[in-house]
Parts: structure tokens; C-alpha cells; sequence
């Protein structure tokens, strides 16, 4: 199994369309909670800055893509909007461990 976490990940950080966000140029903040107005708490599974403070969102997925999903992400895109930040793009990363193969949707 430890070859198949290896080999997963590093499908993930060698995609050309994300690999980008795995730089040691960008802050990164893992799993951060973020509180909405109402009190509920979420917590995207990756938040990339850039340098002049862009926000890229990152989330992992298991098994098949869904519209659910893409409303979780859009709600971590809101909130950081309402914080003041900047989105630049939502990603999501779909592993598939049973094939060992990843999908990535930048939204």
C-alpha cells in the first residue's frame, strides 16, 4: 500500500496542471478552518497564495466526480471572497486507488 500512496502522489504533484502549487514559492495553509457566518466550519484540504496574495483552492476527492463536489468548493471560493481574498481557480484531484490513477478539474 505504501507503494500506491507513493505512486498516487506523485501522479498528483508531477500533473502539469497543478504541479505548479506543490512550489516551495507559494504559503501554503492545509486544512485550515475557515468559519462561516453562522458559525459552521469548513476546512479545504489545501489553500495555495501566490505571490501577490491569489488564492488557489485545492481539494481531494475519492471515487467518482459529482456536483456536490463542485458546491463544496464554490462555498470555500465565497468564503475566502468574503474574507477578502482573491480566487485565481478551485482544483479538484480525484484518486482512484483501486486503478491507481488521478483526475484533476481546475474550475
Amino acid at each position: 500500500i505504501k507503494h500506491q500512496i507513493l505512486s498516487i502522489s506523485k501522479k498528483i504533484v508531477t500533473n502539469p496542471s497543478i504541479k505548479k502549487y506543490f512550489s516551495p514559492e507559494f504559503r501554503v495553509l492545509c486544512e485550515k478552518e475557515i468559519f462561516s457566518n453562522d458559525g459552521r466550519i469548513f476546512k479545504p484540504d489545501r489553500i495555495v497564495f501566490d505571490k501577490n496574495q491569489y488564492a488557489t483552492i485545492i481539494d481531494y476527492k475519492t471515487g467518482q466526480k459529482s456536483r456536490k463536489d463542485v458546491l463544496q468548493i464554490e462555498k470555500y471560493k465565497k468564503l475566502l471572497k468574503k474574507m477578502g481574498y482573491k480566487v485565481r481557480e478551485t482544483v479538484l484531484v480525484y484518486v482512484n486507488n483501486q486503478y491507481n490513477d488521478v483526475k484533476i478539474v481546475v474550475g
